[in-house]
């Protein structure tokens, strides 16, 4: 019976061990080819961003607002100082809640995400940080290749080295989709709650 609990645990530190080799070779790898794509990776200044949409809004002469048009997207964009803080702390704390102190890509909940995914046997839990996202909202389309979640990391870390946090946040607060077409804390707040973003 002890020779027996003894196997059992052999083999369990065995199965660790293997893990966790699996996890370093997977990371590694991830590294040397994203230094491989780096070298050939555009600056910011020579991609071309989505355009962001927004609503167009329609006044009469005294300043009352009389109809709003908008296409797909319907956005307004509002600067960090309108979004109350409430909101911003809920969204560091159920998207990224290391947002402010990773450098663009959060390697431990990478490491937490592939542990994750192996033990359900699928891709159970994603791992973009927030300015992954932002990366994903205004440069890449919604496509999930390897090489696009690759470059979407390098551009990330590019990124947090031209941006602040607090920008970076505001872009993102700005163009996350709400559904329903509705693009952006300003008019998710007007719509689904009936209130201004720095009144949440």
């Amino acid at each position: 019976m002890v020779a027996r609990k003894k196997g059992l645990g052999g083999c369990l530190k065995s199965f660790l061990i293997f893990i966790s080799i699996s996890i370093v070779v997977i990371i590694g790898s991830g590294a040397i080819i994203a230094l491989v794509y780096a070298n050939s990776l555009p600056t910011l200044e020579e991609l071309d961003p989505s355009p962001i949409a927004q609503t167009s809004k329609v006044y009469d002469l005294d300043g009352r607002l009389i109809t709003e048009f908008h296409a797909e997207e319907n956005r307004e964009i509002v600067p960090f100082s309108a979004i109350s803080d409430n909101i911003k702390n809920a969204i560091i704390a159920i998207e990224d809640k290391r947002f402010y102190e990773h450098q663009g890509v959060d390697y431990i909940r990478i490491v937490g995400a592939a542990i994750a995914d192996i033990r359900a046997g699928e891709l159970a839990q994603g791992a973009s940080t927030i300015t992954q996202q932002v990366v994903k909202n205004i440069y890449f389309s919604p496509e999930k290749t390897w090489r696009r979640k690759i470059n979407e990391a390098l551009i990330a870390i590019q990124l947090e080295r031209n941006y602040t946090k607090d920008k970076l946040l505001e872009m993102y607060l700005n163009t996350i989709y709400f559904g329903t077409g509705t693009y952006g804390i300003k008019k998710a707040s007007d719509i689904y709650l009936g209130k201004n973003a720095s009144d949440l």
